[in-house]
């Protein structure tokens, strides 16, 4: 049996979390696991998978920042880093940065892949749009509590004279 034969028979008995407590006993065994001995790479990116998909955004982000650590230029987890940005507006910015150079780097990766950044890009870039076009027509309205401001004070003004 080839081994892309073999690894596709193990993707697919792989059994992942469908719900929070089965998330909770998976993340509880992976975490008994890592008491024995560091996770390798692989395990690290079936982590980011499960947790991606869980939406555990808190361990999926420890998940990359261990397998950044123990594979710097793993496309894999810069892939899942560009996908967790996406749903952090704190980091669309740097979401759309990591994809760039993931776009960059790993224009080989197959086609899927690279789909899946270019969309991620793409979302990124229209969030950041919006995002900037909505201060720039906030910034646009700086004057209207200035002119509520100084007609409230002259109405008051009137208001007060009128009584004298």
């Amino acid at each position: 049996m080839s081994a892309a034969a073999l690894l596709l028979c193990a993707c697919a008995a792989q059994q992942w979390p469908e719900d929070a407590r089965q998330l909770l006993r998976w993340h509880e065994a992976r975490a008994a696991e890592d008491a024995a001995g560091p996770p390798g790479a692989e395990a690290l990116r079936e982590r980011l998978y499960a947790y991606q998909a869980a939406g555990a955004e808190g361990e999926a982000w420890s998940a990359a920042a261990a397998l950044e650590s123990l594979a710097p230029d793993d496309a894999d987890g810069g892939r899942y880093r560009v996908q967790l940005c996406v749903w952090d507006p704190g980091l669309w910015q740097q979401g759309r940065e990591l994809a760039e150079l993931w776009l960059r780097q790993n224009a080989a990766r197959p086609e899927p892949e690279v789909q899946a950044v270019r969309a991620a890009h793409a979302l990124l870039e229209r969030r950041l749009a919006a995002r900037d076009a909505a201060a720039q027509r906030q910034q646009g309205r700086g004057w209207v509590p200035w002119l509520a401001a100084a007609l409230f004070l002259g109405g008051g003004a009137l208001a007060v004279r009128g009584r004298s």
